[in-house]
């Protein structure tokens, strides 16, 4: 029966498909010529010769495909044209061609048919006892259930693991879930195509990504028309379960409130990458549930789970710190700073108090280099994010200055040594030689000498003269970072140069 109520009936001895209209009730033939055999592909269906068909099914668009029985074969009648050709199996009795072309494949004693609402079409190939499937996309041909041996057994396992016996027919739900007639086994099997896929993640520590992330499954479009993934009405889509996050290696993308819809064409395909990064100790599962019009349903939903579990118990909960390396001039005041890095391990949060040393400096350095986090530290660590302080490392540039000796401010220079030094002057010379001519001389000298001493002390009577600062010593310097919280203490190294 079609989406219009119309009903198709397989009249296999008059080797017809027969049509009876929902409207009207009228009974016409639709295909077949009512000689048995194989003929006709190409032309018109009511011209064509159909070898004692078993079944028919029909799709979304009103396409019939009709398991020609006895020629081996899937027919397939175009709604739009009328015409009829082969779409499975090459005329040969037998099971070959999986993974190939659908028409090159062998098929034996197929009695039943049926199509999903993507186009697929499945098989019932009770020769073989196995349900053939070809993919609308591809053409390709595949096994979905059965492994030959003709039987019962296989409940709960791998469909294509388990035993038909003589699959007589086939039925296809909305969600892509198979029925299939058993007739020897007196049964009706169901396969659960749309079982949920699952991602299961290696152990972890606590805060740290698995070491199997990321992984991947593929989202493909097996039906005939684009599908959409749907711009959620809140977080993302797909929403994924806390612990687990998309991964940005994903070709198939993770949509929020603001993005646009994606359309992934009809045979193309994209994959989803998904991490397993764990906040806390414990076993974890959850899902990817992706939102879009699959199956033809705007409000189709997609699901894989995710598990994994993290341990804690034999992780050290710590962090590490490091930094850059600096280089720079004495005095300088740009380019002066190391970032300090400080990265969390086995789960570690909390604040962390940064201090820095000098602790290796070159041989006989002078004016060593100060250091200071400033406002930068402590760092605070939450979750899995590394933190950063910066270290400003201040140094001394080379100068020279005037060295003022003590100044003896409002006492006569005669007090300060210089009556002293009048008097040895004058009385070392005898005084039988004491002419006025030699005193006069003497008192010249004097006078020379007292400005010399006024020239070195300045107008108030000190004395002076002049040194130089060196400044920060170049050369090659350690600086010990060091980081504390609580009693977790860990130390990295700077290595800073001075020109």
């Amino acid at each position: 029966m079609d989406i219009s109520g119309n009903l198709y009936i397989v009249d296999t001895e008059n080797g017809r498909i027969r049509k009876v209209a929902a409207a009207t009730g009228i009974i016409t033939t639709v295909v077949g010529n009512g000689g048995q055999g194989y003929s006709g592909d190409g032309g018109a269906a009511i011209s064509a010769e159909l070898d004692l068909p078993y079944g028919v099914a029909v799709d979304a668009s009103g396409n019939l495909y009709i398991a020609d029985t006895f020629s081996s074969r899937i027919r397939m009648v175009s709604a739009a044209t009328g015409i009829i050709t082969t779409v499975a199996g090459n005329g040969t009795r037998g099971y070959s061609g999986d993974g190939g072309a659908a028409t090159s494949s062998e098929l034996d004693e197929l009695t039943g048919v049926a199509v999903d609402a993507s186009g697929n079409l499945y098989i019932a190939d009770g020769g073989t006892d196995k349900i053939r499937k070809v993919a609308a996309a591809t053409g390709i041909v595949t096994t979905v259930a059965g492994n030959g041996p003709r039987g019962y057994s296989g409940d709960g396992g791998a469909a294509t693991s388990a035993e038909l016996d003589v699959p007589y027919g086939v039925a296809v739900d909305a969600s892509g879930n198979l029925y299939i007639s058993d007739e020897g086994s007196n049964r009706i099997r169901k396969v659960n195509v749309a079982t949920t896929p699952a991602l299961t993640f290696a152990t972890t520590p606590v805060g740290v990504q698995s070491a199997d992330s990321p992984k991947s499954f593929t989202l493909s479009n097996t039906g005939t028309s684009a599908m959409t993934i749907l711009v959620p009405s809140s977080r993302t889509n797909p929403s994924i379960s806390t612990g687990f996050s998309y991964d940005a290696s994903s070709t198939c993308p993770q949509l929020s409130v603001s993005s646009s819809a994606y359309s992934l064409n009809a045979g193309s395909n994209c994959t989803y990458s998904v991490d397993f990064i764990p906040a806390s100790a414990g076993s974890y599962s959850g899902s990817l549930v992706l939102n879009d019009n699959s199956l033809n349903n705007s409000g189709s939903s997609q699901s894989v789970s995710l598990s994994g579990t993290a341990t804690q118990s034999s992780q050290t909960i710590t962090f590490m710190v490091s930094g850059t390396a600096v280089t720079v001039l004495p005095g300088a005041t740009t380019g002066n700073t190391s970032t300090i890095t400080v990265t969390p391990s086995g789960g570690f949060t909390g604040s962390v108090v940064m201090t820095a040393a000098v602790t290796s400096t070159p041989t006989g350095a002078q004016d060593l280099p100060t250091l200071s986090f400033g406002s930068t530290s402590p760092v605070s660590i939450t979750g899995t994010t590394a933190g950063t302080a910066t270290l400003t490392i201040s140094t001394t540039a080379a100068t020279s200055a005037v060295l003022v000796y003590p100044k003896h401010n409002g006492v006569p220079w005669y007090t300060t040594g210089g009556a002293t030094l009048t008097c040895i002057l004058l009385f070392s010379i005898p005084v039988r030689r004491r002419r006025w001519q030699t005193m006069l001389g003497m008192l010249a000298l004097l006078v020379a000498l007292s400005g010399g001493l006024l020239a070195c002390g300045g107008a108030n009577g000190g004395g002076g003269g002049s040194t130089t600062n060196p400044g920060t010593t170049p050369g090659a310097y350690t600086v010990t970072i060091t980081g504390t919280s609580g009693s977790t203490t860990t130390t990295g190294a700077v290595t800073l140069n001075v020109q």
